[in-house]
This record gives structure tokens, C-alpha cells and sequence, in this order.
């Protein structure tokens, strides 16, 4: 038996299930939610941002009172995304926090729609220390990428300039981002879905 969850936002509630697909993408649209089941949308009318598809699970297999632990903010909610001395006005960023866990998984339902993500990665200009980055999919298991032009299946970011990335997404399902660090604000600036 599937559990169901439901994390409301401030204009939106989403609807995440344990072991069955999520069916519904929640896009806001001048603060209004609209949903789209995401099989029914065609690859033009496909959001092409990770930001387009709506807030990710957060802080994979936590629950409750932990959720101060890990977070997620796009630049349309307002983020404040910079890097190296350079401002971008479209991404995300999460955040983890010293006093919790050391790995976190934020992911998102893509239905096998993309080909593939692209950004630019780092940490935020906030931030002094490093952490490391990796991709997953479906099932858990790192996807490798490219980091700046070299195959990897995890990168250290460390404060200075962003890291280009790349992952094929050829039939992944769901998608995330797994970071390992005690506290970090990482920034995904131009973040691009190419279906």
C-alpha cells in the first residue's frame, strides 16, 4: 500500500506518493497552481526547467519535524542565485543544515520525457567550505554526468566559479539531485530540460 503525501506551499499543494508515479506536475502560473498530468503534455507544451516542474521532494526518507534540516527555493520564489560574482535570474537552489544528516536527495518526476539537464552548479556566494554533487534516477543509482566536459558520477564544489553540467536523461523516470555536506547553499543557475 502506497503512502500518500501532500506538502502545501504557499499558492500550491503537491502530491508526492511513495512507490507509485506521481501523476500530477503543479505549475504556478501568476500565483495561481494549475495541475497537468505530465503524460498528457506534449514535448512543446513540457516544462524545461527543474524549476518549471514545481517544488521536488525534499530531503528524501525525512519526515516532520526535520524538514528545518534541508530546503528548496527557485528564483521565482525568491532565490537570490550567485556565484563567483555573477548574478542569475533563472534556477534554484537547496540548502542543508549543519545540525542534521549529511546526505540529501531532492528528485522530481520526469516521466522519461527528457533527454537531457544542464547547468551551471556551485556553491552559493554565501558559502566558504565544499560539497560534493551527484545525480540520480529511478532507482537510486548514480547517473554519471559531465562536469565541465569530463564524465564523472560525482563532483566537489567548492566556492569559486560554477560547474557546467550535464546528465543524459534518456528514459529516466525520476530524477534528483544528492548532495553529501554537513551545510551548504548550492545554486542551479539556467537550469535546462531538453526533451
Amino acid at each position: 500500500m502506497s503512502r500518500i503525501v501532500a506538502k502545501k506551499a504557499s499558492t500550491r499543494t503537491i502530491i508526492l506518493t511513495a512507490g507509485v508515479l506521481p501523476l500530477l506536475v503543479l505549475s504556478p502560473v501568476a500565483g495561481v497552481a494549475a495541475a497537468r498530468p505530465l503524460a498528457s503534455l506534449t514535448s512543446s507544451s513540457l516544462p524545461r526547467s527543474l524549476e518549471g516542474l514545481g517544488q521536488p521532494t525534499e530531503g528524501f526518507g525525512i519526515e516532520g519535524s526535520q524538514s528545518q534540516c534541508y530546503g528548496y527555493k527557485s528564483v521565482a520564489e525568491g532565490a537570490h542565485l550567485q556565484m563567483a560574482g555573477t548574478t542569475y535570474n533563472r534556477g534554484f537552489q537547496t540548502t542543508t543544515s549543519a545540525y542534521c544528516g549529511t546526505i540529501w536527495t531532492w528528485a522530481w518526476h520526469i516521466g522519461g520525457h527528457y533527454r537531457t539537464f544542464s547547468a551551471l552548479v556551485g556553491l552559493d556566494a554565501t558559502e566558504a567550505g565544499q560539497t560534493s554533487l551527484s545525480f540520480i534516477g529511478s532507482t537510486g543509482n548514480q547517473i554519471p554526468f559531465r562536469a565541465d566536459g569530463h564524465l564523472v558520477q560525482r563532483t566537489i564544489l567548492i566556492s569559486g566559479l560554477p560547474t557546467a553540467v550535464r546528465i543524459n536523461l534518456t528514459g529516466v523516470l525520476n530524477f534528483g539531485v544528492e548532495t553529501t555536506s554537513g551545510a551548504a547553499t548550492i545554486d542551479f543557475a539556467n537550469d535546462n530540460l531538453a526533451p
